[in-house]
């Protein structure tokens, strides 16, 4: 079995991948640091945007399983894709790594994930038109609440609404569904006009609640884990 770590800002995700499947999957903050015991593990991969801990997290790791991970990098992608526009230094991993996902989903389409950090990437093939990234809605949210009266209703509702609130609770819950809802449907109609990309991937965050989305726009679990999978995989032939 292969173990995979998706190191982001706010959270770490460890998957475990069994025959080309994700069979499980353990989310823990990241500032804890916190390795996971699994039986059966035969080699590790990291991916991480959080280059000042991976040298941490990879002795944890050999401690805990004796094998020694093995980091993800820029350049690994560069057989995937055409990435001689962009500065690779500056693409995220975890953006290559949607990149990856989606592509082996559909050829042609955007993939958007939401995080710490909202992002959207445009892909036909090998070819990565552009990338563009925005604040987090939900960090913006508690950020907005920790500077006026508004988190006294204690964050927002799970479940997105298209309406308007009738509770400070409920408007800003409406707030995050439109704001949600109106980044993925602009790039959309960018990536239609400008690249004939008609179709979208979401993912992340609680993207799986965002209602009233076109048929084209389809949420998917774990993208980017399972992104760093599909690379690992091409490392190990």
């Amino acid at each position: 079995m292969v173990l995979i770590l998706d190191i982001g800002n706010t959270t770490t995700k460890f998957g475990v991948f069994y025959k080309n499947k994700l069979v499980k999957s353990i989310i823990t903050p990241t500032k804890k640091n916190r390795i996971p015991k699994i039986v059966g593990i035969d080699s590790i991969y990291i991916g991480s945007v959080v280059t000042s801990i991976n040298k941490k997290i990879s002795s944890q790791l050999f401690k805990q399983y004796k094998l020694k991970p093995k980091l993800i990098r820029s350049k690994d992608f560069k057989n995937q894709f055409n990435l001689s526009k962009f500065n690779i230094n500056e693409i995220g991993l975890d953006i290559l790594a949607l990149a990856m996902y989606i592509k082996s989903l559909n050829k042609k389409a955007l993939g958007i994930c939401f995080g710490t950090a909202t992002f959207a990437i445009a892909i036909n093939n090998k070819n990565i038109y552009g990338v563009s990234i925005a604040p987090s809605i939900e960090f913006g949210l508690k950020h907005l609440g920790n500077l006026t009266e508004l988190t006294k209703t204690n964050n927002v509702c799970h479940k997105y609404l298209l309406s308007f609130g009738n509770s400070t609770k409920t408007a800003l819950t409406s707030g995050g569904s439109h704001m949600a809802r109106g980044y993925i449907l602009s790039c959309l109609d960018y990536c239609k006009n400008k690249y004939d990309i008609n179709h979208c991937y979401i993912t992340g965050g609680k993207s799986d609640a965002i209602i009233g989305l076109p048929n084209n726009i389809s949420h998917i679990d774990n993208a980017i884990l399972k992104g760093y999978y599909l690379v690992a995989r091409v490392q190990t032939g």
